[in-house]
Formats: structure tokens, sequence, C-alpha cells
């Protein structure tokens, strides 16, 4: 339905996402907005806004697939399904950083293209593998910065685009909305 320019949609879905996370922790006397300093307030809207402006982009980025793909019939692959997966990529990557390119080495074959034939190699595999490992022993370490901070977040964002855009490359899809659902 309603399509909103990023200087307007962007803001709404963060202050959205920000309301979804604040009011209830208010109303559970976890926290007391009304005693939040400006720097408390720029710690928490700061991120929001920029969830706001990235998943306000993906969407437009799929609005504009999808009406391409009503206008013009062609054979490439679906895009609906390279969305869905880079979700799932972003997701599994929020969680855990090597989650997404880890699932991705496991699927590829070597008769893929691009990056995926690298990631089919065993000797990759098994490096991955061992580094999904890894961070499950290690994650709970008190050295190991947690999942909010840009020590954490920065890597995780940046890896569940690299997964997703590696695996629509992979299956000859657009690389460009997948990257950015995921990273959202």
């Amino acid at each position: 339905g309603v399509r909103l320019l990023a200087a307007l949609g962007g803001p709404l879905l963060g202050a959205a996402a920000m309301a979804a996370a604040d009011l209830p922790a208010a109303r559970l006397a976890i926290t007391d907005p009304r005693r939040w300093s400006t720097a408390d307030w720029a710690a928490d809207a700061i991120p929001h806004l920029a969830y706001g402006m990235t998943t306000h982009a993906a969407l437009a980025a799929a609005f504009r697939a999808d009406e391409h793909d009503r206008r013009h019939v062609d054979p490439r692959p679906a895009r609906r399904p390279a969305l869905l997966r880079a979700a799932a990529l972003g997701a599994a990557t929020g969680c855990r950083s090597t989650a997404g390119l880890t699932v991705l080495a496991l699927r590829c074959r070597r008769t893929d293209p691009g990056p995926a034939r690298l990631l089919a190699r065993p000797g990759v595999r098994a490096l991955h593998t061992l580094m999904a490992a890894g961070e499950l022993a290690l994650d709970k370490h008190p050295a190991v910065p947690g999942r909010d901070a840009p020590q954490g977040m920065i890597p995780r964002v940046l890896l569940a685009a690299a997964a997703a855009r590696d695996a629509a490359r992979r299956d000859r899809t657009e690389y460009g909305p997948p990257a950015l659902v995921a990273a959202a």
C-alpha cells in the first residue's frame, strides 16, 4: 500500500521499533525513559534510526523488484525467494556471526558460480565449521563484545550482507536487495 519517502518512512520505522522495545521495558519497570540523559536517548535513538533507514531501503528495493517483475516477464529466477533467503541468512548471522556463511559453505557445490565455488571447497567448509564451533565456545567469554556493541554489531551486519550477496550470486539473481535485507 502506502510507500513513504525515505526521509519520512525510515525515521517512522525506526520510531516504531524504538517504541516496540522501550514501551514494554518501561511498563515492566525495567527502565524509566523519563530519567534518561541526552546520551542515553542518543544511544537508543541512533541505532533505531539506522535500523529504520536500512529496513525502509530494503522494503523499497523489494517493491521496486516486484514492480519490475509485474512489468517485465522474463525467465530469471524470482526475487522473492532470494529476499526470504536473505532474511533468514541475516537472522542467523545476527544470532551467530559465522552462521550465515557457514550455512552457505555447507550448501554450495563446486559447480556454483562466483564466490560459492570457493565456499564449496572442503578446506573452506572445514574452516567455516571450525569457526562456527569456536564462536559457540567463546561467545560467553567476558572478553568477547556483546552483540549490541559496535564491535559485535558491525561484523554481523557485514557478514550477513556478504552471505546474502554470495547466495544471490550463486542463484544468479540481483544481489543488492538481498544484501540490504540481510543487513537489516
